[in-house]
């Protein structure tokens, strides 16, 4: 089975953090750009129907757009991401998916609190991820205006493509 993903595409992080994700975050080797994700894994590709698409639609209708910046990395035990601030509309917006999708709760439940973040490493490697830190420049702004949610599906051959765009306040 296919896997999806429900992501804030962040277009304008590309140019500071693709040198790291393309050797150090599987999901860019596969096509996924830089991104903060609402809820991975979604309903398995092949399940997405017009019931599912009109949820989406409605639920990310009903929202309003929003922006938020990226000013500064932080870690979990395995990675270096950047921390999207403030983060509470993004956190509504993923609270809103798991009400209308609770089989599909973000990360499969793993985790208590979901940190809202845009992943620049991911590896177990602790000399590594403290050389990216130094390495991310201090001062980081880069502002992000979210008016769309992205609707990624995992095609046969592993990679990932956009399947559906679901704009933000279109009701």
């Amino acid at each position: 089975m296919s896997e999806s993903a429900l992501l804030i595409l962040v277009p304008q992080a590309e140019s500071l953090v693709s040198r790291w994700r393309r050797e150090f975050d599987p999901s860019a080797s596969v096509g996924v750009p830089a991104h903060v994700t609402l809820i991975y894994p979604f309903v398995p590709a092949e399940a997405i129907g017009a019931s599912e698409i009109a949820t989406l639609r409605m639920l990310f209708g009903a929202a309003s757009s929003f922006a938020f910046e990226l000013t500064s990395s932080a870690r979990f035990p395995t990675m270096v991401y950047l921390r999207p601030v403030p983060d509470e509309p993004i956190r509504a917006l993923t609270a809103s998916l798991e009400r209308a999708f609770p089989a599909y709760p973000p990360y499969g439940g793993a985790f208590d609190e979901v940190i809202p973040h845009l992943t620049v490493a991911e590896i177990g490697d602790e000399d590594v991820l403290t050389r990216i830190e130094t390495e991310l420049p201090s001062g980081i702004r880069i502002h992000v205006e979210v008016d769309e949610a992205t609707l990624m599906t995992q095609r046969s051959d592993g990679f990932w493509r956009v399947a559906e765009t679901f704009a933000l306040g279109a009701r």
